[in-house]
């Protein structure tokens, strides 16, 4: 699920401090939130930081929650995203990393190296609703340091070349989108010079049909030589 907020496109988060800011207004915020289960949330950067997309991506149980590595980068991918930033809650309220926390985002790191998308960071939440001032960070912790060298999820060039495909195939999804995007901006475009020149001709005509009231024509005769019909003409009179 897209999350938008106020102004989120001149928003920029440089630190986990601000990325946890985001995120305690949106939980804030959205009061279907029920942090007693595990949430999965991705924020996208561009190159300058500024946010271009908040995606919940998943909710579980009150101790995990599963997501698709493929969902992870999809809208990402569309927004031409060069930073990604993973956040999940742990309902215990305790803080710190699983290793199903280290290897999913150890995972994540492989498959962003290889789709230009760098995941920089990955929060963690402690807490229920309104207990959700209290945070831990991969990057903080110098985690993604270390993951960073890991070799537990280099793809195998097979596995690579599959992924390469896909994003292949994204790719041309994409642009098709933008094909047909600008073709039914220039139909509207069309659309809306044709509705515009029909106005035009309706104002003229009725600008005519005041100066021939002005002048004593008769309805019938307007009629004649517009082509208006009797109701638009009592308009003007």
């Amino acid at each position: 699920m897209i999350i938008r907020i106020r102004n989120q496109d001149k928003i920029a988060i440089h630190n986990s401090y601000e990325a946890h800011r985001v995120m305690q207004h949106i939980i804030t915020r959205d009061k279907d939130i029920n942090l007693t289960k595990e949430h999965f949330w991705t924020i996208a950067l561009d190159i300058k930081k500024i946010i271009v997309n908040i995606e919940l991506l998943g909710i579980g149980t009150s101790y995990r929650v599963l997501v698709p590595l493929k969902d992870i980068f999809y809208i990402p991918y569309q927004k031409q995203a060069a930073t990604l930033i993973l956040i999940h809650n742990h309902p215990s309220g305790r803080l710190g990393a699983s290793q199903a926390d280290l290897d999913l985002t150890d995972n994540v790191m492989r498959i962003g190296e290889i789709m230009g998308i760098q995941v920089i960071d990955h929060l963690i939440l402690g807490g229920y609703r309104g207990k959700t001032n209290c945070y831990y960070s991969f990057k903080d912790q110098h985690i993604m340091e270390g993951l960073q060298l890991s070799t537990k999820y280099l793809l195998k060039p097979e596995a690579e070349a599959l992924l390469m495909e896909h994003i292949t195939q994204l790719h041309n999804i994409i642009d098709l989108q933008k094909e047909n995007n600008n073709l039914i901006f220039k139909q509207g475009e069309k659309i809306g010079i044709k509705i515009g020149e029909e106005q035009g001709k309706i104002k003229g005509k009725l600008e005519i049909v005041k100066v021939m009231l002005d002048q004593g024509f008769s309805i019938e005769n307007i009629m004649r030589y517009t082509g208006l019909s009797e109701s638009d003409i009592q308009q003007v009179h």
